[in-house]
Formats: structure tokens, sequence, C-alpha cells
């Protein structure tokens, strides 16, 4: 069995007791999301991409903002969880797809979002979604994830994991710099950053 499949099978097994945090979850982006208001305009934007959406806290909310968000996750128990959520909700749609094949055409979405999914990726996986990222967007691709500040429960919790956090506090930098040609950091919470890279038409 392979890494990625390995990790698959392991957020399928904890997709359950991940959607026990939901709430919290849209608690936290509704937060970010009304932060960074004066810093960055989104309402320009009517169609997101969220990747590794996992049971679908920041699709909610970027629904409620008006956005037609489509969110995708390699774990169909994520999305299985996700579509029961938000069932009644008919600005969001779940599709079980790899973040390396996107199954969409290019220049599909006004912006690309990828939360806490990085820093769980080997370099070579990023580089891959990455280029799919930057294809299927028209304006923007954005990574929320953790900045260097760490954490012991952060550390304990990547560990068991099994993800590259490590590696991805080491590389991410310098391996967005090289790929997007305009990045700007944005820092949204104590422990966490928008990555914001600019796609030119």
């Amino acid at each position: 069995m392979s890494k990625l499949t390995d990790k698959t099978s392991l957020f399928d097994r904890i997709a359950p007791a991940y959607g026990l945090f939901y709430n919290f979850q849209k608690r936290k982006y509704r937060d970010v999301l009304e932060n960074i208001k004066g810093q960055m305009d989104l309402s320009q934007y009517k169609s997101i991409l969220d990747i590794g959406c996992g049971t679908g806290a920041l699709c909610a909310v970027l629904s409620e903002m008006g956005f037609h968000v489509t969110g995708i996750d390699n774990s169909k128990k994520m999305i299985d969880i996700a579509i029961n959520k938000l069932k009644e909700d008919n600005l969001v749609e779940f599709i079980h797809s790899d973040a390396s094949k996107l199954p969409f055409k290019s220049k599909a979405f006004d912006i690309c979002f990828a939360s806490y999914v990085a820093h769980g990726m080997k370099s070579a996986e990023r580089l891959s979604m990455f280029k799919e990222m930057k294809r299927v967007s028209k304006d923007l691709v954005i990574f929320h994830d953790y900045n260097e500040k760490r954490r012991l429960v952060i550390d304990f919790a990547e560990w068991l994991e099994g993800g590259n956090y490590f590696d991805y506090l080491k590389h991410f930098k310098s391996e967005i710099k090289d790929f997007f040609q305009h990045v700007e950091m944005l820092e949204v919470s104590k422990y966490s950053t928008w990555f914001i890279c600019k796609n030119p038409c």
C-alpha cells in the first residue's frame, strides 16, 4: 500500500471524529474571513474551489458569504460527511477527487483555496497540487496553513498524522515563491498565515 493510500485510509478512519469539530472549525474560519476584510476584498469574486475540504467547514462559511463553492477531498468518508452536513445548501458541491488531478477545465474558478493541506504533503506532492491549482484558477491561489510559530500540541498531532509538517516548515515558502510569480503573506491568526498567490492571465 502506498503512503498516499495509507494517508487516505487514515483520513477515512478519522472522518467521524473530525466531523465533531465541524462547528468549531466554522467559527474559526468565520473569524479569519471577518478579520481579513480590512486587508483583502474578496467580494469581487464568485466561484471558489476548496481543495482538501474535509467535512466542509470552510465551504459552509464561504457559501454563507454568497460564494459558489466546490469542495474536493481525497477521503470519500470526509466527502460523505460534508455532503450530509450541507445537503440543503445549493451553493456548495462536493466531489471525491485527488488534488494532483483535478476534474475541472482550466480557469474554472476565480479562487482556489487549500486550507491546512500543504503541510501534510511531500514536496513533489505539493508541486503537483500547485500546478493544478494554478491551472484551474483565474485569479488567486490561497494557501491557509501553519506559520513558523510552533506549538507542542501541533507538533505532536502532525507527528501522529504522519504528515510532512517539519519538511513543510523548512521549504514551503521557497517552494511557492519559486512556482508563483507574485506571493503575499497575510497572518490571519497567531499560528496560521494566508499565502496569497496571484495567478496572471
